[in-house]
């Protein structure tokens, strides 16, 4: 897993930060927080994403934000969404409160800006809109470091500093397409860690969705994409567990095959790559 903290710091293509001005973004003041507001018909890992930084910012601070995809409104307020699918950030887009040149088009790219007066009645709001999907999850969850929680804040217990009054910076982010297109990990030796964990706290008995959805915020947070699951004797097929491949679109995370499935070494695990495999080779040919 390590190996995934060096590629998510290696894999950026840019990363800009525009000094605006000296104002802040009061993300918890007075044991308030801005609601967090999305599009209903947005993607699901992007409401997946906005309640695990308003679940990050009650970590902090003891005070967890709303997540709305009501009208926005309150005097600051937090805007989250894809290009094309938000129409919360389309209008933003139209009115040209925000530019996203830069990252239209790209993959897992986006941007954060600080807009004054999007809408009626708001006074500022922190604008987070991501060029796809996961570009979205990566954007939220980039405020989740700039308020202090690591990405390994569940599986090592990480525990944040508290404080009590939170605030961000006013400055424009844009970050582009990571030069590595695929980033992840491959879960290896399950036997005597991750499945005995499952087997006690997943519905399924086994390395099922609710255990998976972990190991996919953990890849969000790092800004990876790829997961190989699980595939020793002791723990069924990823897509032979109901809810797991639906839980990975979910999460937008691409899945792989164990190195034994696609090498077609070892017949037992073959069900691991049957269906959707992400790719197939036949023996001898890596």
């Amino acid at each position: 897993m390590a190996l995934v903290r060096i590629l998510a710091a290696l894999c950026v293509a840019f990363a800009i930060s525009v000094p605006v001005s000296a104002a802040t973004f009061e993300l918890v003041a007075n044991g308030v927080a801005p609601t967090i507001f999305t599009s209903a018909g947005d993607a699901a890992v992007v409401e997946i994403a906005a309640h695990a930084f308003a679940g990050d910012v009650e970590r902090v601070s003891g005070v967890r934000p709303k997540v709305s995809q009501a009208a926005p409104e309150g005097r600051l307020a937090i805007l989250a969404g894809t290009i094309g699918s938000s129409p919360l950030i389309d209008r933003l887009i139209a009115d040209q409160r925000i530019i996203v040149d830069k990252i239209a088009g790209q993959a897992e790219a986006y941007t954060i800006a600080l807009v004054k007066n999007p809408s009626r009645g708001i006074a500022r709001a922190l604008v987070v809109a991501g060029a796809d999907r996961r570009g979205r999850a990566y954007g939220i969850f980039r405020l989740s470091e700039r308020i202090g929680v690591s990405a390994w804040v569940w599986w090592a217990d990480a525990a944040p500093t508290r404080r009590s009054q939170l605030s961000l910076g006013a400055e424009t982010i844009v970050q582009g397409s990571p030069s590595v297109r695929y980033r992840g990990i491959f879960i290896n030796d399950e036997d005597w860690s991750l499945r005995p964990w499952a087997a006690k706290n997943d519905p399924t008995g086994d390395i099922g969705p609710q255990t998976y959805a972990k190991l996919f915020e953990l890849l969000l947070r790092l800004r990876a994409n790829f997961l190989w699951p699980a595939m020793h004797k002791v723990t069924a097929a990823f897509n032979q567990v109901p809810g797991n491949a639906e839980m990975a679109d979910r999460y937008a995370i691409d899945m792989g095959a164990s190195y034994n499935s696609v090498t077609n070494i070892d017949p037992f695990h073959q069900p691991n790559c049957r269906p959707n495999c992400f790719h197939r080779r036949s023996r001898g040919s890596i």
